[in-house]
């Protein structure tokens, strides 16, 4: 392979710089524009080295002085890429480090391409395919559980267990030809018993990590909360006091947002996407208001928690009902209560539903019955189970008791599981897998012939060896990669 370099540290202002030398040539090339105590080819791995990188390309009896720096040496295989490399730590800021890239590039050393130097770790065996994926969710975490989920598959936890399926599968197959090969023998045949039991075990196996799809995403991209309600209702509001800044415009006049707004805020680490939706409006005419309204429409299926927000002086229970039976199936909803501050006296029939107040409210005739009772997420909205939070987005009543049940709402997904930590591409490949794992144990039940068993089974292993990194081509590398920063 060719020698590449790149900037291992972002770009711009800093105290140091990072250069990362990798290939064959990778001691010669540094050789070239160091100069220390020793040549970089003779330093021992793992050692460090005081110099200075000099322009050898200026014709002048003396070499021109472009930095002070310090070199780090790691031989093959025991690098990060498996191959020989030299980091280079100069001063920071962009124009050094340019220079010493320049340089290296004049020397005959090659750019590195985004994801390059882990993708040459994957190829010389330093990390199955898992892990690479997982070098980038770590650098790209905005979470502390998402980069510990990130940093547990580096252990290779869940490639693990891809492997034991896998292995599975080939053992079946193995076992399949081998009764072809011996028709007309003897020999026993197989147990089908057993070999319909691994079958349910690999499927269960498979379905169960596919269902962790989505809780992956909340760990890499943040828990998707949504604010609904009617115009008027207060959401724009509400949306600034949990961001606690005035990033939406509030205005008495309905249907003020048109579009959506999304912005994050923490909390207990956990980051929290916040989508201010334009207010539903069905009597609407204004063609821009339709559009807003179209669009809060999509949102709603994408996002994993709805705060329905109502107007507590003008709550209309059958209203609210009819929004909730509209939402899909699979969201969980929370009904929060606006406008606290003005209701005046409220009554106990007017919310028949179980609620959970701020411990600062106080509401005639209503208390604190428990914690908040969400909608189950697995099955049709049951909207006597709905939770209701008492709040006055204006004057921040209540929203601490809101945020809490945003966080356990969150906690109830269980999202904090590293060994089951999948991305897009895995969860593809699992259901591909599991697709043809369902139609060769049909076939097998139904004695279809060995050789149609075969012939689907040699395709769900080929779809978890992409996975693991044990079947791949160029192609999936260069998708994989792609994705992944210059330097890394």
């Amino acid at each position: 392979m060719t020698t590449i370099a790149a900037l291992a540290t972002p770009p711009g202002l800093g105290g140091i710089a990072v250069i990362r030398v990798s290939g064959d040539k990778a001691f010669l090339m540094v050789d070239r524009i160091f100069v220390g105590s020793l040549p970089v080819v003779y330093m021992n791995t793992h050692t460090i080295h005081y110099g200075k990188i000099v322009n050898p390309f200026i014709r002048q009896k003396k070499s021109e002085l472009v930095d002070t720096v310090t070199v780090a040496v790691f031989r093959a295989p025991k690098s990060y890429t498996g191959e020989d490399i030299v980091e280079i730590s100069c001063h920071g800021g962009n124009m050094i480090a340019g220079m010493i890239l320049d340089l290296l590039y004049r020397c005959g050393v090659s750019p590195a391409a985004p994801g390059e130097y882990t993708r040459r770790a994957f190829i010389n065996g330093k990390m199955d395919l898992p892990t690479a994926e997982s070098v980038a969710d770590l650098i790209h975490a905005i979470s502390t559980p998402g980069a510990r989920a990130a940093a547990k598959i580096l252990e290779g936890g869940m490639a693990d267990k891809i492997r034991v399926i896998r292995s599975k599968i080939v053992k079946i197959v193995a076992d399949l030809e081998t009764e072809l090969d011996f028709l007309d023998s003897d020999l026993p045949g197989i147990d089908r018993g057993k070999v319909l039991n691994d079958f349910s075990e690999m499927i269960i196996a498979c379905k169960k990590a596919i269902s962790c799809e989505k809780n992956t995403e909340i760990l890499r991209n943040g828990y998707r909360v949504a604010i609904v309600g009617k115009t008027n209702s207060g959401k724009s509001t509400l949306f600034n006091a949990l961001l606690d800044r005035n990033r939406a415009l509030v205005s008495n006049s309905p249907g003020t947002t048109r579009d959506f707004l999304e912005d994050c805020f923490y909390i207990n680490n956990i980051p929290i996407r916040l989508v201010d939706t334009a207010g539903l409006n069905a009597a609407s005419r204004d063609v821009i208001e339709i559009e807003g309204i179209k669009l809060t429409e999509q949102i709603i299926k994408t996002v994993n928690l709805i705060i329905l927000l109502v107007d507590g002086t003008k709550f209309d229970s059958v209203e609210v009902n009819s929004m909730l039976a509209s939402f899909p199936p699979d969201t969980q909803v929370l009904v929060a209560v606006n406008k606290v501050d003005i209701m005046g006296e409220i009554r106990p029939e007017d919310y028949p539903h179980k609620t959970w107040y701020p411990e600062r409210v106080e509401l005639p005739g209503l208390y604190p019955d428990g914690p908040a009772c969400l909608v189950d997420p697995n099955k049709k909205h049951n909207t006597d189970s709905d939770s209701y939070v008492y709040i006055s987005a204006k004057t921040g009543l209540g929203i601490d008791t809101l945020t809490s049940v945003i966080l356990k709402t969150y906690m109830m997904l269980g999202t904090d599981d590293g060994e089951t930590y999948i991305n897009a591409r895995q969860a593809e490949l699992l259901r591909k897998s599991t697709a043809y794992l369902e139609s060769a144990r049909d076939s097998f039940t139904r004695d279809l012939g060995n050789e149609v068993v075969i012939l689907d089974l040699r395709t769900a292993a080929e779809a978890l060896g992409n996975i693991t990194g044990e079947t791949f081509n160029d192609e999936v590398l260069d998708a994989i990669f792609s994705k992944f920063c210059i330097g890394k």
